[in-house]
């Protein structure tokens, strides 16, 4: 993330080269509101702006009227280059979502060849009159009393206004004033990274290196001393710590949730807009009912199979967990709940199809990560909803292991639970065996009665 401010004739013809204690790697500026005022210090602005080498925008403060007369005076009058961002500041209620779109659309079509054409407003205004969400190229959104970055909304954001203190202090979702630059001069992407360097890799190798790692008894496992704030989690299910120990070992901790609860992590990603049905590469997977039963970490799919690196699970079909693993899991199992795609660098790798051409996320149909090979050829087997099955009898995350390694044998729910997984999934893989012995019986008799015919 980068930081930047927003001024109007309010403040100086000076850019600071700090604000609210970050350093300043972009202005946006204001030009123009409605079709007669046209900042005094603009022109003073963006020069000392660019004299810095900020990345440089304008914004154009609408009221009600016509949108196409104003648009085309903010275009003339603002004092852009090539590459500048240009903005429609939605604040005026007498503004309407038709408005504000028409507004887009004209300046799109004066200016989108040569610059990127957003939106700002605040999340009211984006949450409940806007209709649509039709920002342009992208959104600039305005939340006060909430951390940076963190504004509130599920939708793709580039920037987000967090304070107006002092000054108007904004941070923007790009990892370098260099990265955001490109984008604002809509410059070619950059050649994909070397294989190893990109953070999604990084977790990929973090959490591969550990596979072959067993617990000790009763769930003892050197992840929970690992993870500050985790360390009450020794002797529980220990499949998100394990993700969470991963995160930390691939200096990605700030992206991810740090928690030892897969329920909370699922929501976690969710409440940032970072959910997916879809696959992704280095993304969390989430199984059971609300994504609380277990977790694993994504590092290749293809149209039927997700292939992930999993801890306290097992490659024999047991419900007992005893270390690291590589597995092989159906896409269209419905104990799978759906993946937490953490805001890699570099950007996400995803089969998710809304993501096409959307800042920040790759499209590929099948992808794989640094690891490629499973260690067992074991995998889910579809059947009876096991998302049924969790509901009625048990959520793993909520029941506690044993206590002692003294009382492990007599601790009944946790039998109880081991017992009817184990069981369920040797049902279940019966009735495949089965399925495929009917198809092969059906298809023997269809060649029966073919040669009986030919008779």
């Amino acid at each position: 993330m980068i930081y930047g401010i927003d001024v109007s004739s309010y403040q100086a013809d000076t850019i600071p080269a700090t604000a609210n204690g970050k350093r300043v790697d972009f202005a946006i500026i204001k030009a123009t509101e409605g079709t007669r005022y046209t900042n005094p210090r603009m022109r003073a602005q963006a020069a000392n702006a660019r004299r810095m080498k900020l990345v440089v925008g304008f914004y154009h403060f609408v009221r009600p009227g016509d949108m196409e007369d104003q648009a085309r005076y903010f275009a003339e009058e603002c004092d852009s280059e090539e590459g500048d961002l240009l903005v429609l500041d939605w604040e005026d209620p007498g503004v309407s979502n038709a408005d504000k779109n028409a507004f887009l659309t004209e300046v799109k079509r004066l200016r989108g060849d040569t610059h990127r054409v957003g939106l700002y407003c605040n999340v009211n205004f984006w949450k409940n009159r806007d209709v649509g969400s039709k920002c342009g190229d992208f959104l600039w959104i305005a939340h006060y009393g909430v951390d940076p970055g963190e504004p509130g909304i599920q939708d793709p954001w580039a920037i987000h206004q967090y304070t107006d203190k002092t000054i108007d202090t904004n941070i923007a979702d790009f990892s370098s004033r260099e990265a955001m630059r490109s984008w604002a001069e809509k410059q070619p992407a950059e050649k994909p990274k070397p294989s190893g360097t990109s953070q999604a890799a990084k977790v990929i190798a973090a959490a591969r290196a550990e596979v072959g790692y067993r617990e000790g008894a009763n769930n003892r496992q050197k992840y929970s001393p690992a993870v500050p704030s985790l360390e009450w989690s020794q002797n529980q299910a220990w499949c998100q710590t394990f993700q969470a120990w991963v995160a930390l070992k691939a200096g990605t901790a700030s992206i991810e949730p740090r928690t030892a609860s897969c329920r909370a992590a699922t929501d976690w990603f969710k409440a940032r807009g970072r959910f997916s049905e879809f696959p992704a590469i280095g993304a969390q997977v989430f199984f059971g009912s609300g994504g609380g039963s277990h977790v694993g970490r994504v590092y290749a799919y293809d149209a039927t199979y997700v292939y992930t690196i999993e801890g306290n699970t097992n490659d024999n079909g047991s419900a007992e967990g005893n270390g690291v693993y590589l597995r092989k899991r159906r896409r269209r199992d419905s104990y799978l709940h759906g993946y937490g795609m953490p805001a890699f660098a570099e950007g996400v790798t995803t089969a998710d199809p809304s993501k096409k051409g959307k800042r920040g996320y790759t499209y590929k149909a099948t992808a794989s990560g640094p690891a490629t090979t499973a260690n067992s050829d074991y995998e889910e087997i579809e059947g009876m909803s096991a998302e049924k099955i969790s509901d009625a009898v048990w959520t793993r995350d909520e029941i506690p292991a044993p206590p002692s390694a003294s009382t492990y044998g007599t601790n009944r729910t946790w039998k109880a639970q081991s017992y009817l997984l184990e069981t369920y999934e040797r049902v279940t893989e019966g009735n495949d065996a089965v399925a495929e012995l009917t198809k092969a019986v059906a298809a023997l008799r269809a060649e029966v009665a073919a040669l009986r015919k030919g008779e």
